[in-house]
């Protein structure tokens, strides 16, 4: 129901402020629906993956991407210093972010690449 409220595709598990799990729509999918079970009649614990992957607020994107990679996941929750869930970044998060970043690199330098072509042209003439 939280998935469907935010419209997020997951939902951290909390004990004592700490994430202990995380369940996702393909969780839901391959351990819920899959088999037959009504997810609403069984705990989050017995649905959601355990091994929650988290990094600092300090960690860099290339940190993140290479711990996915690395782990096998999809998303990773950022912590504070206590442990404490700031938020969740998913691949497509990250793919929408280099996306943006591309495109403003595309944009940010194309007056630049004109004008340089612009002088060599005049140069060889």
């Amino acid at each position: 129901k939280l998935m469907q409220e935010h419209d997020v595709g997951s939902v951290l598990v909390m004990s004592e402020n700490k994430p202990v799990g995380i369940i996702t729509d393909r969780d839901l999918v391959l351990r819920c629906m899959s088999s037959g079970t009504e997810c609403g009649k069984h705990p989050a614990s017995e649905h959601m993956t355990k091994s929650v992957v988290t990094v600092t607020e300090e960690s860099g994107i290339h940190d993140v991407i290479s711990l996915m990679q690395e782990r096998s996941v999809r998303r990773i929750v950022f912590c504070d210093r206590k442990g404490s869930p700031l938020g969740i970044v998913s691949q497509g998060d990250i793919l929408k972010l280099l996306a943006m970043e591309m495109n403003e690199l595309a944009h940010g330098t194309a007056p630049k690449t004109d004008k340089l072509i612009g002088e060599q042209k005049r140069r060889a003439s």
